[in-house]
């Protein structure tokens, strides 16, 4: 059994990848995660912006059902808050947008999600 645990090599990780995208102190960054989301890659992702100073808050939202008949591959596109019928204004100002949301099954799609 995988025991997912915070340790500081990922924190390092995540937070050199925040801060080769860009994420510098006093900025804002939202994350979004779905009721399935790995907590702990939530976690890491707010720990890691926090550690380069930026302001976090988080958006969860529930995961939408599978709409696909099968699993096909994972696009990395997540369609659980668009189309959400009251988007936070904050997810969609944000600077930063970092989606922890679980894999889709279904088609792509190339639009960021609230865009």
């Amino acid at each position: 059994m995988l025991i997912e645990r915070i340790e500081a090599k990922w924190i390092d990780a995540f937070a050199e990848t925040f801060r080769l995208c860009g994420v510098t102190a006093s900025e804002t960054a939202a994350v979004l995660s779905e009721s399935q989301s790995r907590p702990v890659i939530v976690e890491l992702a707010d720990l890691a912006l926090q550690r380069l100073g930026a302001r976090v808050f988080g958006v969860n939202v529930p995961t939408p059902p599978q709409r696909a008949p099968v699993p096909v591959r994972s696009t990395g596109a997540s369609d659980a808050i668009g189309g959400h019928w009251r988007q936070p204004t904050s997810w969609r100002t944000a600077p930063w947008r970092v989606c922890c949301t679980p894999p889709s099954w279904g088609p792509s799609s190339p639009a960021a999600p609230g865009s």
